[in-house]
Formats: C-alpha cells, structure tokens, sequence
C-alpha cells in the first residue's frame, strides 16, 4: 500500500514539475466537455462512482489536469421480519439469525457516512501518452464504523494499469445503481492489486488480461481462504502462502456507446500443505462469465451475467466472504478440491424521464457440494426495486425496497425486507 501511494506522490509531482516547467499559468477552469469526457473514462467506475467534478485545475498549455471529486450520501432506512445487524452492505449471506430470532426482526438505521472522494491528475490528456493517476476513498459506514478505506489507488498508461481496482474478471459496466453500498447477488464487485492491460477497440471487439494477487480479504490484502485443517479428528491439512497470482482475462464485443457482450474468465491456484505426504500442493480453481448491457429501446436497459466456476467464490457477491472456495477431497485424505458455484443476476434500468429512472434487479448465488464440511449458506436470493430522481447533475435521491432469502444446507432459512432512503450529493 505505501508503495503504490509513494508512486501516485511522485506520479502527481513529477507531472505538476512537468507542466510547470513547459508553462507556469495555473488557473482553475471549469471543465469542458472534451475534459470531462477525459476524466469520467479515466476515473473508477461502476458502483458508486464520483461524477466529474465542475472545475480542474489545469496548466496554461493544457498538458496537466487535476481534479478533486467527492460525494456524500445519507441513508436512511429500515430492516423488517430480519435483520442484517447493521450491515450496510445488503446481501444474503450477512443474514445473521437463520431462522430470524424474536426481539430481532427489525431494525431502524441512519447511516451519515457513504461518502466517497477521489482525486485525479492527467499528463498530456487526449494524446496517446495521456498518463493517469488515480485514487479514492471511501466511507461505508456500515459495521466497520467510521473508518476511511481505500478503495481505488492506480497509474494507467497506454491500456495499462498498475495499482488497486476493481478486479479485471468484474464488468464494472453491468454494475446496477443502487442504495446499497454492495450490489445486487452474484454481481461481482471484488477489488484486486493488479498489473493489467486493457486494449483499445478493433471494430468492436477487445479483450483484457491481468496479473492480480489472490486476496480473499481486500481489506487485509492477503488471501484467507478456509482450508479445514480438520479432517475427521486429524490435522492432515495445513496453511501454506499463495505464491501464484490470479489470472482473468476477456474478450468482449461492443457496438454503439453502451451496449456490449463480455465472455470473462480466471484461472487461480489455492496452496496448501498435506500434512500426510508433507508436501505443498497446488488446487486449481476455473471459472467463466458471461455478461452483457444491451439498451433495448431509448429509455430501457438491460443488464445481465451468469458465472459459474470451481474455487472462485471471492469473485461472486454474495459468497466473497464465506470459506467455501476449497474443501477437503473426501476421496484423497490430505488433499482439497475446489467446489462447485455459481451466479446469475438480471436486470432493467428504465427511464421515465431525463431525470427519472428505475431499476429492477434479481439475483442469486449458489455452492454445491460442500455439506460435509459447511452446513451453513447454500444459496442466497436478492431483489430489489429502486427509483432514483436527478434533481440536477449534482443532486440525486432515492428510494428502494430491497428483499433476499438465505438457504442453508440444514433446510433453515431466513428472509430479510429492506426499505432505504437516501440523497446524494456530488462536490
């Protein structure tokens, strides 16, 4: 972390001594169109993404931008028949109480803290040696209290991005808009240190691939999968470091400005010690993606994915942080295999107006063949129903009803209601 923050510093340095150097007239300016083009494709996307800001400071001769974005977002809401205990971040999985508990099936929250802010600064933008520093911050609010994260930290140059970001296997382009601060199931929204490359267009089709270090737990930046060092009263299996890096790639098709099909997939290794052999193994995890945006008429979008995979369950919301990704091999004491998953979410975003929309999404995440080991989640349903009115490019509020079921593999189950509430406001 200190080393990509020491690269964004001498990054943001070095291009301020540049722009100095070839023109001294700083000013500050209101962003043009040109500019705010540049900034928005160059900025993290996706889930709550901070809109362009009204004003840059730029250099006299154009080489240099910078720009500081923020928003800040109240949420008011209420949990009912369940509750998430106070988890902002709404999915099936963070049900608690399966079956939901007396004294417990509801609950009332005002959340002053989803606020984000970024800051970018441009060299030479709109040339092919456009260079971009990038790095935001956020504060969920939710159970980790008020706590600023780090949530986008990168240089890009050429197609190429070094530093923190959404991983390359999530299609930040299928991620709806809504209240939550997590999207809907299944929609995968995982951040990764990465190296990656992303190329530019060859009539319509491009592709990506990328180095990313395996990081179960993005807070901690390490991996923390669950590797059941227990196997029928014997420690046959142990810990081991992970020293090989997860590899997404894709190849995806795009015709107009919005509309594209995206077929995604990763290859991750998961190391481990057999205790019995007293050797390090390696498992192997697989997984493919498909995903989609199509705008059907003017006013309606569609959105929509499907993953499935084996030992991939970082990189499907709803089961990131559950230790299901590998289990031991009942037939093959000392060794693990990588279970079976899978996802799928759909959904439309409609507009009634230029400053009304809604949007309607259903999901569901699911593991397979994990019983012996984990008797807890074995799917997870999420819905939900936003409408969302733009008062201006700088307000935003909102309301959304947000329903989902846990399952699990004892046959219990719990259902949580959501109502929320909430106004967006961009500096």
């Amino acid at each position: 972390m200190k080393k990509i923050k020491l690269a964004l510093l001498v990054l943001i340095t070095s291009t301020c001594l540049l722009a100095q150097n070839s023109n001294p007239g700083f000013k500050v300016v209101r962003i043009n169109n040109e500019d705010a083009e540049i900034l928005h494709e160059t900025k993290q996307q996706g889930q709550q993404e901070i809109p362009v800001p009204r004003f840059a400071l730029k250099s006299g001769n154009g080489n240099f931008v910078m720009a500081i974005g923020a928003f800040i977002q109240p949420i008011l809401g209420m949990d009912i028949g369940n509750t998430l205990d106070g988890n902002m971040y709404f999915t099936p999985s963070n049900i608690v109480n399966v079956p939901a508990v007396i004294g417990q099936k509801s609950e009332f929250f005002i959340n002053p803290l989803c606020s984000a802010i970024d800051l970018q600064v441009i060299g030479f933008p709109g040339t092919k040696n456009q260079l971009v520093g990038y790095i935001k911050f956020k504060f969920n609010g939710g159970t980790d209290g008020k706590i600023l994260k780090l949530n986008a930290a990168y240089v890009k140059y050429r197609g190429f991005l070094a530093g923190y970001n959404y991983s390359l296997f999530t299609d930040v382009r299928t991620l709806p808009t809504t209240i939550s601060w997590s999207g809907v199931t299944s929609n995968d929204w995982s951040l990764a240190y990465q190296i990656s490359y992303n190329s530019r267009s060859y009539s319509g089709f491009s592709f990506g691939l990328s180095i990313e270090q395996p990081s179960f737990n993005e807070e901690k930046s390490v991996y923390e999968g669950k590797d059941y060092p227990d196997y029928d009263g014997h420690e046959v299996i142990g810990k081991a470091t992970q020293a090989i890096p997860d590899f997404p790639f894709y190849l995806q098709y795009g015709w107009g400005k919005e509309n594209h099909f995206r077929a995604t997939g990763i290859i991750r290794n998961f190391s481990y010690v057999d205790k019995i052999k007293n050797k390090t193994n390696i498992t192997t995890g697989l997984g493919v993606q498909l995903s989609t945006v199509i705008k059907i008429a003017q006013p309606l979008t569609l959105y929509a994915q499907g993953v499935y995979g084996k030992g991939i369950g970082h990189y499907i919301n709803g089961m990131q942080y559950l230790p299901i990704s590998y289990i031991p091999d009942d037939a093959k004491p000392g060794k693990i295999k990588a279970a079976e998953m899978m996802g799928y979410f759909a959904g439309l975003k409609f507009y009634v107006s230029p400053k009304v929309f809604l949007n309607g999404t259903f999901g569901q995440s699911r593991v397979y063949g994990v019983s012996s080991y984990w008797d807890e989640y074995k799917y997870g349903l999420d819905a939900r129903f936003s409408i969302f009115y733009n008062i201006n490019p700088y307000i935003q509020t909102g309301i959304e009803y947000l329903w989902a079921k846990q399952v699990r593999f004892s046959h219990e189950s719990a259902k949580v209601n959501r109502i929320q509430t909430m106004i967006k406001v961009s500096l």
